[in-house]
């Protein structure tokens, strides 16, 4: 059945992993069935043009996203990443920085603004948008991580920038299928979707701990142990 959205989108990120960008859009060319479907063609298909490094193409595909704040918000994250990877600091500041200003309160915004914060010097501020969110949620483990690398009092050392949130067009798939999955976690879908969205995240980056930990959290409550157990391992 050619008209299979999910085995489409599936190939087209076996392409991205092989960095066959073309193929991967050729795979994404039309989307699929329902809202949820596009949103995803969406995002694959600008980070398959960022992997091929046009970023214009990659923004306007990103554009193309209309909708909620949540819709809205997931765009400029993604279009800051794009523009990060791509080398448009400025651009990247500006989409990354009204994220933020959206939705303080979400883990990995959070987490990637603060990181970016840190790459451009500014310690102060990463450690501010950190403390924040501790605020929020204290002694949460990434959270903790990233200040005891900013802060030299807790260190001993001087501060340190963080690592790019996401460095390259495989991790940014993986980063978008990681964010529709959790949404969908979120929203109590069905649990085999989110795990094949998360499962797909992590072929692409296996080293995604959010996927990692959502992942076993989803295949605990779908009543699959011994599956959770393997994960979190």
């Amino acid at each position: 059945d050619p008209t299979n959205g999910l085995a489409q989108m599936t190939r087209a990120v076996r392409a991205i992993k092989n960095r066959q960008f073309q193929q991967a859009r050729e795979r994404l060319r039309g989307g699929g069935r329902g809202r949820a479907a596009d949103i995803t063609s969406t995002l694959l298909t600008a980070w398959a043009f960022a992997g091929a490094g046009e970023r214009t193409r990659a923004i306007e595909t990103l554009e193309r996203l209309r909708g909620d704040g949540s819709i809205t918000t997931f765009r400029d994250y993604h279009a800051g990443l794009v523009h990060d990877v791509l080398g448009n600091t400025a651009e990247a500041q500006r989409r990354l920085k009204a994220t933020y200003d959206n939705d303080p309160a979400t883990l990995r915004i959070v987490d990637a603004w603060g990181r970016f914060q840190s790459r451009r010097g500014d310690f102060a501020g990463a450690r501010e948008t950190y403390e924040r969110f501790n605020r929020l949620l204290p002694n949460h483990p990434i959270i903790r991580d990233a200040l005891d690398t900013l802060n030299p009092s807790k260190s001993g050392t001087a501060p340190r920038a963080l690592s790019r949130t996401v460095s390259n067009a495989q991790q940014g798939a993986a980063e978008a299928l990681y964010g529709l999955g959790s949404a969908g976690n979120r929203e109590d879908n069905e649990a085999a979707i989110v795990i094949i969205y998360l499962r797909l995240a992590l072929y692409l980056d296996p080293a995604h701990e959010l996927a990692i930990l959502t992942l076993g959290d989803t295949l605990e409550r779908a009543k699959q142990p011994d599956d959770a157990i393997a994960v979190y391992d």
